[in-house]
């Protein structure tokens, strides 16, 4: 079997995506893993000035990243996928007739034994009218997952209400939770479905570092 073929076909999702870091690192680009948007998680985006960039990591050239490049052309100012290279088939041109269409960017990432390299094989084009504001984007969420890990990992809205609602905690044990929901910044739709949502989480022990006794919040020893 070709050696560059057999590569392909052994290369994981999270090997690509670091791939594609080591490809940006020091480019001036921030660096962001398993970002939680409208739509779903995007593997990779990268931020520099004022404009986000999207990247959608997949084993190989499928509708599935077409799919998702597509959705996030709603929230980033560019939108791309990175795939290893394909054969020049119908289908990988009709995969890249789509993209010049939409407007979605296109890496091929090349990993074997002699070579281990980044391709902008088509540029996207800007999305002016992106709704950026719609994605924050967290210095946790630099590092805290890997882009296209098996397991799932993501910084989640929940996670980062549950970490400034610790935070607030710590610095003031024994307070109401009514007081420190509305000391924070959290994703509920109003305080009293978050007061609702947080007691019952820290009753089943998936809040597990923060007590709620008679009413006051206090951190686990």
């Amino acid at each position: 079997m070709n050696l560059l073929v057999e590569s392909i076909m052994k290369i994981k999702e999270s090997e690509i995506a670091k791939l594609f870091i080591k490809n940006f690192d020091g480019s001036g680009y921030e660096i962001y893993q398993e970002v939680s948007s409208p739509i779903g998680t995007t593997d990779i985006v990268l931020k520099h000035d004022y404009f986000t960039w999207s990247i959608e990591v997949k084993t190989n050239f499928c509708f599935k990243v077409l799919e998702q490049a597509f959705a996030n052309l709603k929230y980033y100012n560019y939108s791309s996928i990175c795939v290893p290279p394909s054969r020049q088939t119908k289908n990988f041109n009709f995969g890249i007739d789509i993209c010049k269409q939409f407007g979605i960017g296109v890496f091929l990432q090349y990993n074997n034994i002699y070579n281990d390299n980044l391709r902008e094989y088509l540029k996207a084009k800007l999305q002016r009218k992106a709704r950026t504001d719609l994605v924050p984007l967290l210095e946790i969420q630099k590092d805290f997952a890997e882009a296209g890990n098996a397991e799932g990992k993501k910084w989640t809205p929940f996670a980062q209400t549950i970490r400034e609602l610790e935070q607030y905690v710590s610095k003031n044990p024994g307070c109401k939770m009514r007081d420190a929901l509305n000391h924070i910044s959290h994703h509920y739709a109003s305080l009293s479905s978050a007061q609702n949502s947080i007691r019952q989480w820290i009753k089943a022990g998936v809040i597990d570092s923060i007590t709620n006794e008679r009413g006051k919040l206090n951190l686990k020893n």
